[in-house]
């Protein structure tokens, strides 16, 4: 298994900056797993050359998201929410934060310590915390809520009452969270 991280992390590396296409040309979702797979090719050998290859491709993550003062924002990668196929209400827009925005957070969370990132805790710690406002004190949750104030003529700025994959958020939290959030 080992050898085969390391082999499917040195194809990327020959493919230089040509990502594969995904449900859209370009996404946090691609690169987010690409650095996380580089990461992984590092700890099982540690070589400058996936040292250098993570500290290039870094940089693509992290421009999905700034340092925004609202906290749904604040280092929340953009994501486009297609409410019409999977939300209850029927909206499109982007979504602030998508519980994909936790791959950002594993990513600065398992940084090899070479890397050149001084904000990386405090980047990843406010994606965790960001995230759990999909979550309602009863338990209830929303895999969605839909940013913009409105769209298409329809008020927005609501959570959408479909619940399924923000779990995925609770188990980064779980695995990489502050327990004194």
């Amino acid at each position: 298994m080992r050898q085969q991280v390391l082999v499917h992390a040195d194809y990327f590396l020959s493919v230089g900056i040509d990502l594969p296409a995904h449900e859209v040309n370009y996404e946090q979702s691609i690169v987010a797993p690409l650095l996380q797979l580089l990461i992984s090719a590092y700890h099982l050998n540690p070589s400058d050359t996936y040292l250098a290859a993570i500290q290039e491709r870094l940089p693509w993550l992290l421009a999905f998201a700034g340092p925004q003062p609202h906290a749904r924002l604040r280092h929340i990668p953009i994501r486009h929410w297609d409410g019409y196929w999977f939300g209850a209400l029927h909206l499109w827009g982007d979504v602030f934060p998508h519980y994909w925005s936790v791959l950002n957070a594993a990513v600065l969370e398992r940084l090899p310590k070479r890397i050149d990132c001084p904000n990386a805790k405090a980047m990843a710690d406010a994606i965790l915390k960001a995230n759990l406002v999909n979550f309602a004190d009863d338990g209830s949750a929303t895999c969605a809520f839909v940013y913009p104030g409105c769209v298409d003529g329809n008020p927005a700025h609501i959570a959408d009452p479909v619940a399924n994959d923000q779990d995925w958020a609770l188990v980064y939290v779980l695995q990489y969270g502050d327990w004194n959030i």
